[in-house]
């Protein structure tokens, strides 16, 4: 997560409200689903928000990522190590994860989470 970024979302643990009233200041999305981020650590390494991960059982994707609509904390870190190696040098497009980088933050009830950002580019049967 770049510092200009991450310095404008709240720190872990530091709001009082959760659920859908929260702000969602940062969005992370690929073709298995999309992560809504709404705090983050000082090191900007773990962040907390909406997860919807719904990727398609032919996949194989449970190793590395479970598919799942919930509330919690994950790794920008984890998901960045996955990009690098599995998409970057293994050319997997499962695991291509970027930023939005028009993003504006908007609260998480006025989202369609069951939208998905990306769509696989192959035929779904």
């Amino acid at each position: 997560m770049p510092k200009d970024v991450g310095s404008k979302i709240p720190l872990l643990n530091s709001q009082v409200e959760r659920g859908e009233d929260l702000i969602v200041f940062a969005h992370l999305f690929g073709v298995i689903g999309d992560w809504y981020i709404c705090e983050i650590s000082e090191d900007r390494k773990r962040a907390f928000g909406y997860q919807h991960i719904a990727s398609e059982k032919e996949w194989e994707m449970g190793e590395w990522i479970k598919n799942q609509s919930s509330w919690g904390e994950f790794s920008i870190e984890e998901l960045q190590k996955l990009l690098n190696n599995e998409f970057l040098k293994e050319k997997d497009i499962r695991f291509l994860i970027v930023r939005d980088v028009h993003w504006e933050p908007i609260k998480f009830s006025r989202l369609d989470i069951e939208k998905a950002t990306l769509n696989y580019p192959g035929a779904s049967i």
